[in-house]
């Protein structure tokens, strides 16, 4: 999981306010429409003034090269999708799943979980 500071540092964003303004990754972004701030428990936010919706975390987090979490009512991490570079430039990213192994790594599968909703 990403920390505001390096969310802030890897898009060059400059305080603005109470939290950050950058360019967003998502779109072409000539005036920095991106709010980066936090939030309860210090969760990182982000909104782009811009528009962006539709697509935007998965965008972001391509962008960004972050894993995007999947996590249940309770707030538990179930799985994330990962996204790597492979250094291939015939195949220059792949994606995977992996979930918990209740000892503080990873499986690299979500084996039998059944998919969380995403954006309901």
């Amino acid at each position: 999981m990403s920390t505001l500071e390096e969310i802030v540092a890897l898009f060059g964003g400059q305080s603005s306010g109470n939290g950050f303004k950058a360019r967003c990754p998502v779109h072409d972004d000539r005036t920095p429409s991106l709010s980066i701030g936090t939030g309860r428990n210090g969760i990182v936010l982000l909104h782009c003034h811009a528009g962006c919706s539709q697509g935007f975390t998965r965008g972001f987090c391509a962008a960004a090269w972050l894993h995007t979490q999947f996590r249940q009512s309770h707030g538990e991490v179930r799985y994330q999708v990962v996204r790597e570079v492979t250094g291939d430039p015939t195949r220059p990213k792949k994606f995977y799943q992996r979930q918990p192994d209740g000892q503080g790594g990873w499986l690299p599968r979500i084996g039998q979980l059944e998919p969380l909703p995403y954006r309901c």
